[in-house]
């Protein structure tokens, strides 16, 4: 069976995504909820 994803690239995506929440987090000035870290933080973005 074929692997369908590239494991090492989830792993790269959402090691960076503590960093992410932090950054919007400071630019919000106030903890995120699940539905703001959606839009505020995208895994593939910057």
């Amino acid at each position: 069976m074929s692997q369908i994803f590239d494991l090492e690239m989830i792993k790269a995506v959402y090691s960076r995504f503590p960093a992410r929440v932090t950054a919007a987090r400071k630019a919000v000035g106030k903890p995120l909820t699940l539905t703001e870290k959606i839009p505020l933080c995208p895994p593939l973005g910057r």
